[in-house]
C-alpha cells in the first residue's frame, strides 16, 4: 500500500465477524485506514447521509467532508473494501486522498 510518510503507529485489527482493518496513526490526530469487510454494513466512522452526498471516482463511491473541528474526513467504498481517513487538517487531505485513490485503483484492477 501507498501511505503518507511519518505515521507513528500501524495496527491490524480483526473483529469477531472476520473484518480486517489496517490503521495508520499520525501525530496531531489523523487516522488512515484500509479494510476488508466480511460484513459490509460495519461502520468505521459515522457519516451523516443527509448532509453528505455520495460521489464517484475510479468506479468507487466515496463521501468526503469536514467535521465539527474543520478537519477533513473521507470514506471510499467498493465491494468488500472500505478505505478512509479522519481528523486531517486542510492542505494535508490531498496526500491522504492520493493514498486512497491509489488503493482503489489497485484493488479494482
Amino acid at each position: 500500500m501507498h501511505v503518507p510518510k511519518k505515521f507513528n503507529k500501524s495496527e491490524l485489527k480483526t473483529d469477531s465477524s472476520g473484518n480486517q482493518v489496517q490503521y495508520y496513526f499520525y501525530s496531531d490526530g489523523p487516522v488512515l485506514y484500509f479494510a476488508f469487510l466480511k460484513d459490509t454494513s460495519t461502520q468505521l466512522q459515522p457519516i451523516n447521509y443527509e448532509l453528505n452526498v455520495p460521489r464517484e471516482v475510479y468506479q468507487t463511491i466515496y463521501f468526503k467532508g469536514l467535521d465539527s473541528s474543520y478537519r477533513y474526513w473521507r470514506e471510499t467504498r467498493f465491494g468488500n473494501y472500505k478505505a478512509g481517513y479522519k481528523n486531517v487538517v486542510e492542505g494535508e487531505d490531498g496526500k491522504f486522498d492520493s493514498s486512497i485513490n491509489y488503493f482503489s485503483l489497485k484493488m479494482n484492477h
